[in-house]
C-alpha cells in the first residue's frame, strides 16, 4: 500500500483485525468476520451519505422555490402599484 492509496478491503481488514487484536495471525473465520464488519459499515455510512445529499438538495429545492414564490409575491404587488398610478 502506497502513502496515497485507497486500501483494498482485504488491507482494511487486515489494518483492523490489528487495531482490534494486536499483531498476530488471524484464522479464516476471523477474517471473515472482519470483513462483514467493515462491510456492514461501509454500507450504512454510504446510506447516511446519500441521505445528506437527498436532505440537501430537497432543502435547496425548498428554499428555491419559495424564493419564486416570494418572487411572483414582490412581482405582483409591483404590477398592482404600478397599475394604481
Amino acid at each position: 500500500m502506497t502513502e496515497n492509496s485507497i486500501p483494498t478491503l482485504d488491507q482494511r481488514v487486515t489494518l483492523y483485525l490489528r487495531a482490534v487484536h494486536g499483531e498476530r495471525e488471524y484464522t479464516a473465520k476471523e477474517r471473515s468476520a472482519a470483513r462483514i464488519v467493515l462491510l456492514d459499515t461501509m454500507a450504512k455510512e454510504g446510506k447516511m451519505s446519500i441521505g445528506r445529499k437527498v436532505l440537501r438538495w430537497t432543502w435547496i429545492t425548498i428554499v428555491s422555490v419559495l424564493a419564486v414564490i416570494g418572487l411572483f409575491a414582490v412581482y405582483n404587488d409591483l404590477l398592482h402599484w404600478v397599475l394604481r398610478q
